[in-house]
C-alpha cells in the first residue's frame, strides 16, 4: 500500500521539491514482519533523496511516513516529466508503482 503527496508537482529548472510517502503493511494480522524496499527512478540529469534505509521492516497494520526529495535538473526544458516509486513488500513479492507528475515550467 502506498500513497504519495502531492501526486503532482509544479516546479521549476533547478527546484528542490518535497513529497511524502506513506507505506503501509496491509498483510493479514496473522502474517509475520515483512522489509519492504522503495526505489525511486527520476528523469536523467536529476537527483533524489530519501530519509530511510532500505529495507523496512513493517508489522502488519503498521504504517511508514518518510520525505522523497526530488532535485530538478538545472537544465530541464518545460514541459510534462514523471518520477516513479514503486514499494515491493520483500516476504510476499507484492508490489506497488506511482507516478508523480512533475510539471516544469
Amino acid at each position: 500500500y502506498l500513497i504519495v503527496d502531492p501526486p503532482s508537482v509544479v516546479a521549476l529548472p533547478g527546484d528542490t521539491t518535497y513529497v511524502i510517502l506513506q507505506i503501509q503493511n496491509i498483510d493479514s494480522p496473522s502474517c509475520l514482519a515483512s522489509d519492504f524496499n522503495i526505489t525511486t527512478i527520476v528523469p536523467v540529469g536529476w537527483s533524489y533523496q530519501i530519509f530511510i534505509q532500505n529495507p523496512y521492516k513493517l508489522k502488519p497494520g503498521e504504517s511508514l511516513w518518510t520525505s522523497l526529495n526530488i532535485n530538478v535538473a538545472n537544465n530541464a526544458q518545460p514541459g510534462k516529466y514523471q518520477v516513479q516509486v514503486s514499494v515491493k513488500n520483500l516476504r510476499s513479492g507484492l508490489s506497488r508503482t506511482w507516478l508523480i507528475d512533475y510539471i516544469i515550467q
